[in-house]
Order: C-alpha cells, then sequence, then structure tokens
C-alpha cells in the first residue's frame, strides 16, 4: 500500500502530462509506468473458439448470436 502524497502524484502525472503524447488513453499502467507487452496466449488468435465462446454466452443469458 501506498502513501496518499505518491498516490496523489501518480493522479498528477495523467492530470498534468499531456495524452497520446506522455501517456496513451485506454492502456494499463502500473503506478507511472506502462508494463511491456506479454506474448498473447494462442487462444486469443483462435476465431473458431471465440465464436464458440460467444455462442454459448449467449445461449446461457438467453439472447440469441
Amino acid at each position: 500500500m501506498q502513501k496518499p502524497q505518491k498516490g496523489a502524484g501518480v493522479l498528477l502525472r495523467f492530470i498534468s502530462d499531456r495524452l497520446g503524447i506522455d501517456w496513451t488513453s485506454g492502456s494499463y499502467y502500473h503506478l507511472t509506468k506502462q508494463p511491456k507487452p506479454k506474448q498473447e496466449h494462442a487462444q486469443t488468435k483462435n476465431l473458431n473458439l471465440e465464436k464458440q465462446i460467444w455462442d454459448r454466452s449467449a445461449k446461457l443469458v438467453g439472447t440469441t448470436s
């Protein structure tokens, strides 16, 4: 857990820095650093699996795909 002053400093960075230049909207940041991307799991590229999960989810909530 961090001290309130440090947490405020992190917030101030995003308020005072320039969007799109110093930081990217929609990206994940840990404190003030953007972690390096990790290798994606092979299943994230499997479109057939994606459709199966989507269809199953739709069935579970009572909608159609």
